[in-house]
């Protein structure tokens, strides 16, 4: 099953697992998409930072390594605007400056139509890049709003805390399907 998230190689579960996953509506989960990028960036990150290396070259490994796994896993557009992305956030660390998530976003978009630009029809472009800008544009103000609430409403961390805990998956699911919903609708005649 890592294999399968890590890789996108549905094929190596067993049947049964992957009508289970289906089933749970996790299927999803290995299929290759940013979520497997984050993974990888943030393993490849969290071992590099503990071997005696210059940042510098941890974060050109770790690009490098990237570009790997990119062309080994295809070049889909889910891949290629989570490897983009990832690249500039970590290239933008080289010049010690403040990645910006809109900016990562706009640059893989326009990188990945200059060299398809008919791809701005398909499904699979606008699912991965219209769910992503949702994210960055509507998440944190959520989020925001969820931790003014919950300063209101508990005067404990920890309370506060598991709040937020509970509200983030939540949030961030939330603004994933209304972000797809009208992309699922257009080229597949269903919703979620």
């Amino acid at each position: 099953v890592a294999m399968a998230i890590l890789f996108g190689q549905d094929r190596l579960l067993r049947e049964q697992t992957a009508e289970n996953m289906r089933q749970a509506g996790t299927y999803h989960l290995v299929a290759t998409s940013g979520f497997n990028v984050l993974i990888l960036t943030a393993g490849l990150m969290l071992l590099l930072s503990h071997l005696p290396v210059p940042r510098w070259a941890q974060i050109a490994l770790a690009l490098v390594l990237l570009a790997i796994y990119a062309y080994a896993v295809g070049m889909n557009p889910p891949i290629v605007r989570a490897i983009t992305m990832a690249g500039i956030y970590l290239s933008v660390m080289f010049f010690f400056r403040i990645p910006d998530a809109l900016s990562a976003w706009g640059t893989a978009a326009l990188a990945y139509l200059a060299v398809h630009p008919y791809a701005v029809l398909d499904a699979g472009f606008q699912l991965s890049f219209g769910v992503v800008l949702a994210l960055i544009l509507y998440l944190p103000p959520a989020m925001r709003a969820v931790c003014r609430w919950s300063e209101g409403r508990f005067r404990r961390g920890a309370a506060r805390m598991a709040v937020l805990s509970f509200a983030a998956p939540i949030l961030t699911t939330a603004v994933a399907q209304a972000a797809a919903l009208p992309i699922l609708s257009h080229h597949f005649g269903q919703l979620s």
